[in-house]
């Protein structure tokens, strides 16, 4: 919450940008992107509308699709969770079924159902990360931002970490206490008429965990220090001065990429988003440059035609890493066609990103944007 000098930095400038369209067809439509899973040979992600996982090669060229979005044993009714084992060709989703019991089901990549991995207590809710060979992470997100007339009735978590073995499902609490739990959701109840209110939810795009290469990072939003999680044991990374509870100022962070000589954060204030619902804040980034030791506010922008108010306007896309898996010191990223068919037609793309939107129709999947730093 200090004061730092703010510079305007072209992604160009640290890192290397790679554009990936990711073919469009009947069976690759994407309507948003949450999930994305990033190797040497594949792109993974999921659409949210037809319980799809769809499976893309490097190049963004479509190579298959399954959904077994259902009631049975073998099915999933709602996917909460979602990762991926590139090595073992495993995917992994987080079966939440409300009352019933939410189980982890385990696809092959050609979609043949594996295994289920059960999760013993009933009232969790996990997101979930690949951690290792033998071992999934997991963030228990139950009764979470919840508003303000449940409160009082359910309590989320103040151990929320755990590991998930991978073939029979057994839990291992990580011990990381967390007295102030809160998440990325305001909840506000209005009372519209004497006896009718309604609930607005609004979810802000930061997360509380992301990986970079095969490193986890918790930049838990109710406590003051960012870990990094390793061989099962939390490594503290940067803490924040003068943190207040969820009852006063909440800057959350997430750590977006960490190389061996950046550290860059996403940040939003969660007063503000209190203060004026729905109008979202902007996030502001940080970069600590840990050679010099120089914390700067950095306003990206992308050098190919994209501004920072653009970035800002989610329409440009902000940058991401959780709940992903990317190659390391990446962060990713995605522009629709029809934006990017907006910025075309008024001659404001340059470069690669221009050349890849001439050949998108304007109902085309997204644009997956990789950014690399550079050592």
């Amino acid at each position: 919450q200090a004061e730092y000098p703010v510079k305007e930095l072209a992604f160009q400038d640290v890192a290397d940008v790679e554009y990936i369209p990711l073919e469009t067809t009947d069976s690759s439509l994407i309507s948003s992107v949450q999930y994305m899973f990033v190797s040497d040979n594949e792109i993974i992600t999921y659409n949210h509308q037809t319980g799809s996982v769809i499976i893309f090669d490097r190049t963004g060229k479509y190579k298959s699709s399954f959904s077994h979005q259902g009631e049975s044993e073998k099915e999933y009714v709602y996917a909460l969770g979602m990762t991926v084992d590139f090595d073992a060709k495993e995917i992994y989703i987080f079966d939440y079924r409300g009352l019933a019991p939410s189980k982890v089901k385990v696809y092959s990549f050609t979609g043949d159902y594996l295994r289920s991995l059960p999760t013993v207590a009933d009232s969790l809710r996990f997101e979930i990360m690949d951690y290792d060979k033998d071992n999934l992470f997991a963030e228990d997100v139950a009764h979470t931002d919840l508003a303000e007339h449940l409160i009082d009735a359910f309590k989320p978590s103040q151990e929320p970490y755990y590991l998930i073995s991978k073939q029979t499902g057994e839990i291992q609490p990580l011990k990381l206490h967390v007295d102030d739990r809160l998440r990325n959701q305001i909840n506000e109840t209005l009372l519209l008429e004497r006896d009718y209110s309604e609930t607005l939810s609004i979810t802000i795009p930061i997360y509380p965990v992301s990986k970079c290469g095969k490193e986890i990072f918790v930049a838990d939003f109710g406590l003051d220090t960012i870990y990094s999680l390793q061989a099962g044991q939390w490594t503290p990374v940067a803490a924040k001065v003068n943190r207040q509870t969820s009852h006063g100022s909440v800057i959350m962070t997430e750590v977006c990429m960490q190389s061996e000589k950046y550290l860059l954060l996403n940040t939003f204030d969660k007063r503000l988003l209190r203060k004026n619902p729905p109008n979202c804040p902007d996030p502001v980034f940080y970069l600590y440059d840990k050679a010099s030791g120089k914390i700067e506010i950095v306003e990206f922008f992308n050098r190919d035609g994209i501004s920072y108010k653009e970035m800002l306007s989610l329409r440009g896309g902000l940058p991401c890493s959780s709940y992903s898996i990317l190659p390391a010191n990446t962060m990713r990223f995605c522009y629709s066609s029809s934006y990017l068919l907006e910025k075309l037609e008024k001659g404001e793309l340059k470069g690669k990103l221009k050349e890849v939107a001439e050949k998108l129709d304007v109902e085309d999947n997204p644009v997956l944007v990789l950014v690399k730093f550079k050592e």
